[in-house]
């Protein structure tokens, strides 16, 4: 099935959308590090993306993630060539640097942050770095098409591709088809969720695993984490109706599944899940609502909530003490699930 097509609904009505209630924000209750982080930004006087121009904005972004990012850890990183075309997004495959060139290693699809506007392959290739590493597994990072230049659901389209291109570039790429994950944070969570769905309804390539930080999950309507989370931040309530307005090409399309995964028809046989949600975040809610649907439709859910947290935390992991942690336990969770 093409990702433009209706998907395959296997229910007969469409279950309600699960809504959590708002969480008690302690002003108290956030992260030292973080704490310091947004001190940080306010006094540089750095502009929110929205009132900078395209590429202001995605520089501002860039510089940032070099700034306080993870340090790199040594890893085996190239562009893979490719037989089969795919359609003119990049792709950065790394691998573990004791991996053999003709091992066989789980496969993993990687989708970046950014709320679909900013981000790229070198905004996160310290966390890729020690994904790959750490799980010990060859992780293919996708540059899907970005809005506004390209809006819904061209960014969609490009990682279902991309996840078609992991299962069927195996061999050359050194991945074992049978043990395949996809992993993506924010927006790009978003993006590998619903690649996920539609590869279920597509009959493949299957999946054993999927780990979403911080998910964007239901573009059509705003959890109460807008309001308790939704200023003073890293990312806003308004930053995300910015990212939201640049990624849509009308309002209506929140409603469409493949925008808003918590809209989709059914959940059922979606892979198991890891999903990492922050208390300081406008998306916390709706991000713990998705794990609380997969587990009533049958998904094995683990969960991890740092009410203390803020939205990015791994792309500033350099000065959040909390994101290497959370990376490593995500990265050990992700191995078990993929080995033999």
């Amino acid at each position: 099935m093409s990702p433009g097509a209706t998907p395959n609904v296997r229910c007969k009505t469409r279950p309600a959308l699960i809504r959590l209630k708002a969480l008690a924000m302690d002003e108290a209750a956030l992260d030292p590090d973080a704490q310091a982080l947004i001190a940080r930004i306010a006094a540089a006087g750095r502009k929110p993306y929205f009132d900078l121009n395209l590429a202001e904005a995605r520089t501002a972004y860039a510089q940032a993630c070099r700034e306080v990012g993870l340090a790199p850890v040594q890893a085996v990183v190239r562009t893979p060539v490719l037989r089969q075309p795919f359609n003119g997004s990049r792709l950065r495959l790394y691998r573990p640097p004791d991996s053999h060139p003709g091992e066989k290693l789980p496969g993993v699809l990687f989708a970046h942050g950014g709320g679909w506007v900013l981000g790229d392959l070198d905004t996160h290739d310290t966390i890729c770095r020690r994904l790959a590493q750490k799980a010990r597994v060859a992780l293919l990072a996708v540059d899907y098409r970005r809005s506004p230049e390209t809006p819904f659901p061209g960014a969609v389209e490009d990682v279902f591709e991309a996840l078609k291109t992991l299962s069927g570039a195996a061999e050359s790429l050194g991945v074992d088809p049978g043990r395949l994950a996809v992993v993506g944070d924010s927006a790009g969570a978003s993006l590998v969720t619903v690649a996920a769905l539609l590869a279920r309804d597509a009959g493949g390539p299957a999946l054993r695993a999927q780990i979403l930080f911080y998910p964007v999950t239901d573009l059509a309507e705003e959890a109460a984490s807008y309001v308790t989370a939704g200023s003073g931040l890293v990312l806003t309530a308004e930053s995300m109706r910015w990212f939201r307005t640049q990624y849509l090409k009308r309002p209506e399309d929140g409603l469409d599944w493949r925008a808003s995964p918590l809209r989709a028809p059914n959940l059922e046989d979606a892979p198991e899940s890891l999903i990492i949600t922050c208390g300081r975040d406008p998306l916390c809610d709706e991000g713990r609502a998705y794990a609380t649907r997969l587990e009533a439709e049958g998904v094995a859910v683990s969960t991890l909530h740092l009410a203390d947290q803020i939205h990015g935390f791994l792309t500033s992991g350099g000065v959040l003490r909390q994101a290497t942690p959370v990376l490593d336990m995500a990265a050990a969770w992700l191995k078990h699930r993929l080995g033999k």
